[in-house]
Protein backbone atom coordinates (compact mmCIF):
# COMPACT_ATOMS: atom_id res chain seq x y z
CA UNK A 1 0.00 0.00 0.00
CA UNK A 2 1.27 3.31 0.91
CA UNK A 3 4.84 3.80 1.58
CA UNK A 4 6.13 7.03 2.43
CA UNK A 5 9.53 8.07 4.70
CA UNK A 6 10.51 11.41 6.59
CA UNK A 7 12.39 13.80 5.35
CA UNK A 8 14.76 14.44 2.01
CA UNK A 9 18.10 12.83 0.68
CA UNK A 10 19.70 15.60 -1.68
CA UNK A 11 22.88 13.50 -3.30
CA UNK A 12 25.75 15.30 -4.27
CA UNK A 13 27.73 14.04 -7.26
CA UNK A 14 31.07 13.07 -7.70
CA UNK A 15 31.56 12.13 -11.49
CA UNK A 16 33.02 14.88 -14.25
CA UNK A 17 29.76 16.84 -15.48
CA UNK A 18 28.82 15.64 -18.95
CA UNK A 19 29.46 18.96 -20.02
CA UNK A 20 32.74 19.35 -19.00
CA UNK A 21 35.51 18.14 -21.88
CA UNK A 22 37.29 15.41 -21.31
CA UNK A 23 40.02 15.80 -23.79
CA UNK A 24 43.55 16.38 -22.54
CA UNK A 25 41.39 17.43 -19.23
CA UNK A 26 43.89 17.65 -16.12
CA UNK A 27 42.46 18.56 -12.85
CA UNK A 28 38.75 19.22 -11.96
CA UNK A 29 37.95 20.46 -8.69
CA UNK A 30 34.02 20.67 -8.25
CA UNK A 31 34.12 21.58 -4.67
CA UNK A 32 31.43 18.75 -3.74
CA UNK A 33 32.33 18.55 0.29
CA UNK A 34 35.82 18.68 -0.11
CA UNK A 35 38.60 19.88 -2.64
CA UNK A 36 39.55 16.46 -4.47
CA UNK A 37 40.24 16.11 -7.96
CA UNK A 38 37.37 14.48 -9.72
CA UNK A 39 38.81 14.38 -13.23
CA UNK A 40 40.43 11.03 -12.06
CA UNK A 41 44.21 12.13 -12.22
CA UNK A 42 45.07 12.82 -8.66
CA UNK A 43 45.61 16.33 -8.06
CA UNK A 44 44.12 16.75 -5.09
CA UNK A 45 43.55 19.65 -2.95
CA UNK A 46 44.65 20.36 0.77
CA UNK A 47 42.29 22.97 2.23
CA UNK A 48 43.55 25.66 4.81
CA UNK A 49 40.66 27.79 6.46
CA UNK A 50 38.43 27.86 3.22
CA UNK A 51 35.13 27.13 4.09
CA UNK A 52 32.08 25.32 1.96
CA UNK A 53 28.91 27.17 1.37
CA UNK A 54 26.23 26.77 -1.14
CA UNK A 55 27.08 26.92 -5.16
CA UNK A 56 25.88 29.14 -7.41
CA UNK A 57 22.89 26.65 -7.33
CA UNK A 58 22.08 26.94 -3.98
CA UNK A 59 23.28 22.92 -3.34
CA UNK A 60 24.99 23.61 0.35
CA UNK A 61 28.41 22.68 0.91
CA UNK A 62 29.58 22.78 -3.08
CA UNK A 63 32.10 25.69 -3.41
CA UNK A 64 34.63 27.45 -1.45
CA UNK A 65 34.11 31.00 0.41
CA UNK A 66 37.31 32.82 1.12
CA UNK A 67 38.42 35.19 3.31
CA UNK A 68 40.85 37.48 1.61
CA UNK A 69 43.39 37.29 4.37
CA UNK A 70 44.81 33.56 4.97
CA UNK A 71 42.38 31.26 3.16
CA UNK A 72 43.74 28.97 0.04
CA UNK A 73 44.05 25.20 -0.98
CA UNK A 74 47.37 23.89 -2.73
CA UNK A 75 46.92 20.90 -4.72
CA UNK A 76 49.03 18.13 -4.05
CA UNK A 77 50.28 16.47 -7.01
CA UNK A 78 52.07 17.72 -10.42
CA UNK A 79 48.82 18.72 -13.01
CA UNK A 80 51.27 18.12 -15.83
CA UNK A 81 50.05 21.09 -18.37
CA UNK A 82 52.08 21.72 -21.07
CA UNK A 83 54.46 24.68 -21.92
CA UNK A 84 52.68 25.16 -25.23
CA UNK A 85 49.14 24.95 -24.32
CA UNK A 86 46.69 25.02 -21.85
CA UNK A 87 43.19 25.91 -20.33
CA UNK A 88 42.02 26.97 -16.62
CA UNK A 89 38.53 28.02 -16.19
CA UNK A 90 36.78 28.79 -12.78
CA UNK A 91 33.47 29.85 -11.50
CA UNK A 92 33.86 33.26 -8.71
CA UNK A 93 31.90 35.53 -7.24
CA UNK A 94 33.60 39.01 -5.96
CA UNK A 95 31.45 40.32 -3.40
CA UNK A 96 30.95 44.25 -4.22
CA UNK A 97 33.27 44.59 -0.69
CA UNK A 98 36.40 43.38 -2.66
CA UNK A 99 36.38 46.78 -5.30
CA UNK A 100 39.62 47.89 -5.46
CA UNK A 101 41.36 44.89 -4.11
CA UNK A 102 43.99 42.57 -5.18
CA UNK A 103 43.68 38.39 -4.97
CA UNK A 104 44.33 35.68 -7.13
CA UNK A 105 42.12 32.68 -8.37
CA UNK A 106 44.39 30.44 -8.96
CA UNK A 107 47.95 30.22 -9.78
CA UNK A 108 51.22 28.14 -9.89
CA UNK A 109 53.60 31.31 -9.60
CA UNK A 110 56.72 30.42 -7.73
CA UNK A 111 59.70 32.19 -7.27
CA UNK A 112 61.96 30.29 -8.93
CA UNK A 113 59.53 30.73 -12.38
CA UNK A 114 56.30 32.42 -13.80
CA UNK A 115 54.18 29.43 -14.73
CA UNK A 116 50.34 31.22 -14.92
CA UNK A 117 48.38 33.08 -12.92
CA UNK A 118 44.93 33.77 -13.23
CA UNK A 119 43.83 37.14 -10.73
CA UNK A 120 41.44 39.50 -9.52
CA UNK A 121 43.28 42.94 -10.01
CA UNK A 122 42.70 46.72 -9.83
CA UNK A 123 44.34 49.03 -12.22
CA UNK A 124 44.11 52.71 -13.29
CA UNK A 125 40.72 52.98 -10.90
CA UNK A 126 39.05 50.24 -12.21
CA UNK A 127 38.61 46.49 -11.38
CA UNK A 128 39.96 43.65 -13.55
CA UNK A 129 40.68 40.20 -14.38
CA UNK A 130 44.05 39.64 -15.44
CA UNK A 131 46.15 36.59 -16.70
CA UNK A 132 49.62 35.84 -16.56
CA UNK A 133 51.18 33.13 -18.48
CA UNK A 134 55.15 33.32 -18.72
CA UNK A 135 56.35 36.34 -19.61
CA UNK A 136 52.75 36.78 -21.46
CA UNK A 137 49.76 39.35 -19.82
CA UNK A 138 45.96 40.04 -20.77
CA UNK A 139 43.23 41.76 -18.67
CA UNK A 140 40.00 42.57 -19.12
CA UNK A 141 37.99 45.21 -16.93
CA UNK A 142 35.19 43.60 -14.52
CA UNK A 143 31.78 44.78 -15.24
CA UNK A 144 30.61 46.63 -12.02
CA UNK A 145 27.22 44.70 -12.52
CA UNK A 146 28.76 41.54 -11.53
CA UNK A 147 30.22 42.24 -8.53
CA UNK A 148 28.10 39.84 -6.06
CA UNK A 149 26.99 37.68 -8.58
CA UNK A 150 28.75 34.34 -10.11
CA UNK A 151 30.93 34.76 -13.23
CA UNK A 152 32.01 32.12 -14.81
CA UNK A 153 36.04 33.23 -16.13
CA UNK A 154 38.34 31.27 -19.02
CA UNK A 155 41.90 32.34 -20.42
CA UNK A 156 43.62 30.14 -22.82
CA UNK A 157 47.21 30.08 -24.14
CA UNK A 158 49.02 28.97 -27.03
CA UNK A 159 52.58 29.43 -27.38
CA UNK A 160 53.55 31.82 -30.57
CA UNK A 161 49.58 32.01 -30.69
CA UNK A 162 47.55 34.34 -28.88
CA UNK A 163 46.20 34.34 -24.67
CA UNK A 164 42.47 35.36 -24.70
CA UNK A 165 40.16 36.06 -21.49
CA UNK A 166 36.38 34.98 -21.54
CA UNK A 167 33.74 36.04 -19.30
CA UNK A 168 30.04 34.10 -18.95
CA UNK A 169 30.86 32.65 -22.30
CA UNK A 170 32.81 35.76 -24.32
CA UNK A 171 35.78 36.41 -25.22
CA UNK A 172 36.82 40.17 -23.95
CA UNK A 173 40.51 39.64 -24.42
CA UNK A 174 43.34 38.95 -26.92
CA UNK A 175 46.92 39.86 -26.83
CA UNK A 176 49.60 37.66 -28.85
CA UNK A 177 51.75 35.43 -26.39
CA UNK A 178 55.57 34.65 -27.65
CA UNK A 179 56.44 34.18 -24.79
CA UNK A 180 57.34 30.64 -22.55
CA UNK A 181 56.55 28.89 -19.26
CA UNK A 182 59.21 27.83 -17.18
CA UNK A 183 58.06 24.99 -15.04
CA UNK A 184 59.66 24.56 -11.47
CA UNK A 185 56.90 23.81 -9.05
CA UNK A 186 53.90 21.24 -8.69
CA UNK A 187 52.35 23.51 -6.44
CA UNK A 188 48.76 25.26 -7.54
CA UNK A 189 47.52 27.51 -5.35
CA UNK A 190 44.04 28.37 -5.36
CA UNK A 191 42.87 31.74 -3.25
CA UNK A 192 46.43 33.19 -3.05
CA UNK A 193 49.95 33.51 -4.96
CA UNK A 194 52.29 31.15 -4.03
CA UNK A 195 55.44 33.39 -4.17
CA UNK A 196 57.11 34.14 -1.46
CA UNK A 197 55.39 32.22 1.27
CA UNK A 198 52.03 33.06 0.00
CA UNK A 199 50.72 36.41 -0.58
CA UNK A 200 47.65 37.83 -2.83
CA UNK A 201 45.11 36.40 -0.94
CA UNK A 202 41.60 36.33 -2.83
CA UNK A 203 38.22 37.35 -1.17
CA UNK A 204 34.94 35.93 -2.78
CA UNK A 205 33.86 32.37 -3.55
CA UNK A 206 35.27 29.98 -6.05
CA UNK A 207 33.98 26.71 -7.55
CA UNK A 208 34.10 24.12 -10.66
CA UNK A 209 37.78 25.16 -11.51
CA UNK A 210 39.27 23.23 -14.69
CA UNK A 211 42.56 22.94 -16.11
CA UNK A 212 43.14 21.31 -19.91
CA UNK A 213 46.73 21.09 -21.21
CA UNK A 214 45.56 21.97 -24.91
CA UNK A 215 43.15 25.08 -25.81
CA UNK A 216 39.42 25.00 -25.67
CA UNK A 217 37.36 25.71 -28.17
CA UNK A 218 34.91 28.55 -28.23
CA UNK A 219 31.82 25.89 -28.51
CA UNK A 220 33.64 24.24 -25.86
CA UNK A 221 34.16 27.13 -23.52
CA UNK A 222 30.05 28.36 -23.98
CA UNK A 223 29.11 24.91 -23.44
CA UNK A 224 30.84 24.98 -20.00
CA UNK A 225 29.60 28.26 -19.26
CA UNK A 226 25.92 27.56 -20.37
CA UNK A 227 26.35 23.42 -19.38
CA UNK A 228 23.27 22.59 -17.33
CA UNK A 229 21.19 25.42 -19.39
CA UNK A 230 18.23 27.37 -18.27
CA UNK A 231 16.16 24.47 -17.01
CA UNK A 232 16.80 21.36 -14.77
CA UNK A 233 13.30 19.54 -15.51
CA UNK A 234 12.23 18.88 -19.62
CA UNK A 235 9.37 16.72 -19.07
CA UNK A 236 6.94 17.72 -16.35
CA UNK A 237 4.52 14.41 -15.58
CA UNK A 238 0.88 14.65 -16.38
CA UNK A 239 -2.14 13.64 -14.01
CA UNK A 240 -3.17 10.59 -14.26
CA UNK A 241 -6.74 9.14 -14.20
CA UNK A 242 -7.54 5.22 -14.03
CA UNK A 243 -10.29 2.90 -12.99
CA UNK A 244 -10.14 0.75 -9.82
CA UNK A 245 -7.47 -2.13 -9.75
CA UNK A 246 -5.50 -1.08 -13.08
CA UNK A 247 -2.43 0.45 -12.65
CA UNK A 248 -1.10 4.37 -13.29
CA UNK A 249 2.47 5.50 -14.58
CA UNK A 250 3.63 9.39 -13.81
CA UNK A 251 6.58 10.18 -15.73
CA UNK A 252 9.49 12.47 -15.80
CA UNK A 253 12.86 14.10 -17.10
CA UNK A 254 15.83 16.34 -16.83
CA UNK A 255 17.11 18.44 -18.71
CA UNK A 256 20.39 17.14 -18.38
CA UNK A 257 22.04 13.90 -18.13
CA UNK A 258 23.06 11.88 -14.57
CA UNK A 259 20.31 12.56 -12.33
CA UNK A 260 18.93 10.75 -9.38
CA UNK A 261 15.07 10.77 -8.82
CA UNK A 262 12.75 10.59 -5.54
CA UNK A 263 9.18 10.69 -5.76
CA UNK A 264 6.96 12.01 -2.90
CA UNK A 265 3.20 11.57 -2.57
CA UNK A 266 1.14 13.58 0.80
CA UNK A 267 -1.32 11.55 2.39
CA UNK A 268 -2.38 14.47 4.44
CA UNK A 269 0.59 15.20 5.90
CA UNK A 270 2.72 16.86 3.85
CA UNK A 271 4.95 15.30 1.11
CA UNK A 272 6.99 12.69 2.22
CA UNK A 273 9.39 10.24 0.20
CA UNK A 274 8.30 7.17 -1.29
CA UNK A 275 10.07 4.33 -0.72
CA UNK A 276 11.43 2.48 -4.10
CA UNK A 277 9.65 -1.00 -4.68
CA UNK A 278 7.36 -1.26 -1.31
CA UNK A 279 4.02 -1.74 -1.25
CA UNK A 280 1.99 -0.12 -4.25
CA UNK A 281 4.71 1.73 -5.53
CA UNK A 282 7.80 0.76 -8.19
CA UNK A 283 10.09 3.48 -9.51
CA UNK A 284 10.67 6.02 -6.64
CA UNK A 285 13.40 6.75 -7.22
CA UNK A 286 13.04 6.07 -10.74
CA UNK A 287 12.41 8.88 -13.58
CA UNK A 288 9.07 7.03 -13.98
CA UNK A 289 6.68 5.83 -10.93
CA UNK A 290 4.34 3.41 -10.93
CA UNK A 291 1.46 3.06 -8.38
CA UNK A 292 0.15 -0.53 -9.01
CA UNK A 293 -3.40 -1.81 -8.36
CA UNK A 294 -5.41 1.34 -7.05
CA UNK A 295 -7.91 1.44 -5.06
CA UNK A 296 -10.57 4.27 -4.30
CA UNK A 297 -8.24 5.03 -1.30
CA UNK A 298 -5.71 6.51 -4.54
CA UNK A 299 -8.15 8.96 -5.44
CA UNK A 300 -7.47 12.40 -5.55
CA UNK A 301 -4.09 11.55 -4.36
CA UNK A 302 -0.96 14.24 -5.19
CA UNK A 303 2.71 13.48 -6.19
CA UNK A 304 5.60 14.98 -7.48
CA UNK A 305 9.21 14.25 -8.15
CA UNK A 306 12.24 15.99 -6.74
CA UNK A 307 14.93 15.57 -9.31
CA UNK A 308 18.84 15.95 -8.25
CA UNK A 309 21.11 16.61 -11.35
CA UNK A 310 24.47 17.28 -9.27
CA UNK A 311 26.43 20.30 -10.13
CA UNK A 312 23.31 21.67 -11.91
CA UNK A 313 21.30 21.85 -9.22
CA UNK A 314 17.91 20.33 -7.61
CA UNK A 315 14.37 20.86 -9.10
CA UNK A 316 10.87 19.80 -8.10
CA UNK A 317 8.05 18.75 -10.50
CA UNK A 318 4.26 20.53 -10.85
CA UNK A 319 2.34 18.56 -8.59
CA UNK A 320 0.34 15.54 -10.29
CA UNK A 321 -3.30 13.95 -9.16
CA UNK A 322 -4.40 10.76 -9.46
CA UNK A 323 -7.88 10.18 -10.12
CA UNK A 324 -9.47 6.50 -9.36
CA UNK A 325 -12.62 6.10 -10.86
CA UNK A 326 -15.34 3.06 -10.28
CA UNK A 327 -16.12 1.35 -12.94
CA UNK A 328 -19.82 0.89 -12.48
CA UNK A 329 -20.10 4.30 -11.37
CA UNK A 330 -18.60 7.20 -12.49
CA UNK A 331 -20.83 10.28 -11.84
CA UNK A 332 -20.37 10.88 -8.07
CA UNK A 333 -16.27 10.42 -8.40
CA UNK A 334 -15.85 13.63 -6.44
CA UNK A 335 -18.62 12.79 -4.05
CA UNK A 336 -16.81 12.03 -0.04
CA UNK A 337 -18.73 9.66 2.19
CA UNK A 338 -19.66 12.19 5.29
CA UNK A 339 -17.84 10.54 8.57
CA UNK A 340 -16.82 11.71 11.88
CA UNK A 341 -13.84 10.19 14.02
CA UNK A 342 -13.29 10.44 18.45
CA UNK A 343 -11.41 11.11 20.32
CA UNK A 344 -8.67 12.51 18.59
CA UNK A 345 -6.07 11.90 19.75
CA UNK A 346 -7.03 8.80 20.95
CA UNK A 347 -5.33 6.04 23.58
CA UNK A 348 -7.39 2.34 23.62
CA UNK A 349 -10.26 3.13 20.77
CA UNK A 350 -11.89 5.12 18.57
CA UNK A 351 -15.57 5.32 17.16
CA UNK A 352 -16.65 6.54 13.26
CA UNK A 353 -19.82 7.75 12.66
CA UNK A 354 -21.01 7.40 9.26
CA UNK A 355 -24.12 8.37 7.55
CA UNK A 356 -23.73 6.00 4.45
CA UNK A 357 -23.81 2.37 5.70
CA UNK A 358 -21.56 -0.48 3.88
CA UNK A 359 -18.39 1.74 3.96
CA UNK A 360 -14.62 0.09 3.74
CA UNK A 361 -12.45 1.59 6.40
CA UNK A 362 -8.90 1.28 6.20
CA UNK A 363 -6.44 2.91 8.24
CA UNK A 364 -2.63 4.02 7.57
CA UNK A 365 0.45 4.60 9.52
CA UNK A 366 2.76 7.43 9.22
CA UNK A 367 4.90 5.29 6.68
CA UNK A 368 2.13 4.40 4.81
CA UNK A 369 1.81 0.82 6.05
CA UNK A 370 -2.08 -0.60 6.28
CA UNK A 371 -2.58 -1.12 10.03
CA UNK A 372 -6.48 -2.21 9.69
CA UNK A 373 -9.42 -2.74 7.56
CA UNK A 374 -12.76 -3.81 7.73
CA UNK A 375 -16.35 -3.07 6.48
CA UNK A 376 -18.86 -0.49 8.69
CA UNK A 377 -21.82 -1.56 8.37
CA UNK A 378 -23.75 -0.15 11.08
CA UNK A 379 -24.03 3.82 12.11
CA UNK A 380 -21.07 3.79 14.83
CA UNK A 381 -18.29 1.59 15.05
CA UNK A 382 -15.39 1.32 17.80
CA UNK A 383 -12.18 0.10 16.79
CA UNK A 384 -9.59 -1.21 19.25
CA UNK A 385 -5.98 1.18 18.96
CA UNK A 386 -5.00 -0.35 22.47
CA UNK A 387 -2.23 -2.23 20.23
CA UNK A 388 -1.55 0.94 17.74
CA UNK A 389 2.03 2.62 18.40
CA UNK A 390 2.22 5.96 19.47
CA UNK A 391 2.48 8.20 16.32
CA UNK A 392 -0.09 9.93 13.73
CA UNK A 393 -2.93 7.76 11.64
CA UNK A 394 -4.74 8.37 8.16
CA UNK A 395 -8.59 6.81 8.20
CA UNK A 396 -9.67 6.59 4.92
CA UNK A 397 -13.67 5.80 4.15
CA UNK A 398 -14.49 4.31 0.91
CA UNK A 399 -17.94 4.00 -0.03
CA UNK A 400 -18.53 2.89 -3.54
CA UNK A 401 -16.71 5.23 -5.38
CA UNK A 402 -16.65 7.79 -2.72
CA UNK A 403 -13.54 8.42 -0.51
CA UNK A 404 -12.81 10.55 2.08
CA UNK A 405 -9.81 10.93 5.19
CA UNK A 406 -9.19 12.10 8.39
CA UNK A 407 -5.85 12.54 9.92
CA UNK A 408 -5.79 11.16 14.27
CA UNK A 409 -3.28 10.37 16.38
CA UNK A 410 -3.08 7.75 19.13
CA UNK A 411 -0.80 8.54 22.34
CA UNK A 412 -0.63 7.15 25.77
Amino acid sequence: MFAVILGITTTTFAQVPSYVPSDSLKAWYPFTGNANDKSGNGNNGVVSGAALIADRFGITKCAYSFNGSSDYIVANNSLYYTKSAFTVSAWVNIPKSSKGAYGDIIGSWPACGNQFLFRKDYSQGVDIIAINAGNNFGQATIDTSNLGNWMHLVFTMKLNDSLKLYVNGVEVSKAYSPGSITICSNLINIGREENKGGSGYFKGAIDDIGIWSRVLTKEEIFTLYNGCGSKIIKDEPIDQNVFAGNSAVFITSPATTNATYQWQTDLGFGFQNIVSDKGQYKGGKDDSLTILNTTLANNNQEFRCIINTGSCGIDTTKIVTLTVSNFTSLQSVNQSPQFKLYPNPATTQITISITDNNCMLYIYDLTGRLVQQQNLSGQETTVNTENYPKGLYTATLVNNNKVAHIKFAVGR
